[in-house]
């Protein structure tokens, strides 16, 4: 009965991971609503917390970020072998999708139609993207901390060719040096930073 009731289970993690690869369009980002309603609003498997988190590490491991936080998020929910699952599954559609157009690409690009139709969707694919972008931007700028480190970023990125290594170490130490400072300075932590204790 145990063996069923897993096997079950785990059919069913493999099948929503499965369904989240295939309607993933463009950037990771534009899948965060997708994984934050099918995972934590209708299955209550993780908080809503917890796919921001999923982004924030994926992007910071080597490979792919959408992979990396797929793997987060199937550990966070059951455990490595869950994890492990949950990358497989997410993988099976887009792949079989890109072995099909790779093999009749030639013929896609050459009719009339295929291309107008492509143009179409890279302008739907773009707007996805930044109303995801925008849920982010709302989620990770919570206070003056996230905004300054926010601002330096961008201005070092425009102006000089450091490596995005480079950033996510220095995002890291800021955020490490921001939350002794208040402590040390002003006896408190921000809320964000116990919210984040508190969780793990």
């Amino acid at each position: 009965m145990y063996f069923k009731k897993n096997t079950i289970y785990y059919i069913n993690f493999m099948w929503v991971f499965a369904l989240l690869g295939l309607q993933m369009i463009g950037n990771f980002s534009a899948l965060m609503p997708l994984l934050e309603d099918a995972l934590a609003i209708k299955r209550n498997w993780i908080k809503k917390e917890d796919v921001l988190d999923s982004i924030t590490w994926g992007r910071c491991g080597p490979g792919a970020a959408v992979i990396n936080s797929v793997v987060y998020l199937g550990n966070k929910i059951k455990g490595p072998f869950a994890g492990f699952l949950a990358a497989v599954s997410f993988c099976i559609f887009p792949t079989c999708v890109i072995l099909l157009i790779a093999t009749f690409a030639s013929n896609f690009m050459e009719n009339t139609y295929i291309t107008s139709m492509m143009r179409g969707m890279s302008v739907a694919v773009v707007v996805r993207l930044m109303t995801s972008n925008i849920d982010l931007w709302k989620k990770t700028m919570v206070n003056k901390h996230a905004i300054i480190t926010f601002l330096i970023c961008m201005t070092l990125m425009f102006v000089t060719p450091i490596p995005t290594i480079i950033y996510i170490i220095g995002t890291i130490v800021l955020g490490i040096v921001f939350v002794f400072i208040k402590a040390a300075f002003f006896n408190k932590v921000d809320h964000l930073y116990l919210e984040e204790g508190n969780r793990r």
